[in-house]
């Protein structure tokens, strides 16, 4: 559920790599904060790491998070 919001909140594609990471976390973040640094606490929490790639065939056509882990 977190990834969704974040795919919401930033406009981002989320893709898998590996198993669906299933743990449970509990918290607040402000939506307003740039997406990396989101990412960055994330990873702070356990065995999930995350890449941000550019997609499409102009630049700014789209934006792709991959979980890994």
């Amino acid at each position: 559920s977190i990834m969704r919001k974040i795919s919401r909140w930033y406009d981002v594609e989320i893709k898998y790599e590996g198993q669906i990471p299933r743990e449970s976390f509990g918290g607040k973040i402000s939506r307003y904060k740039n997406v990396s640094e989101v990412l960055r606490l994330l990873e702070l929490t356990g065995p999930v790491q995350f890449k941000i790639e550019n997609y499409g065939e102009k630049q700014g056509d789209g934006r792709r998070i991959i979980v890994m882990n």
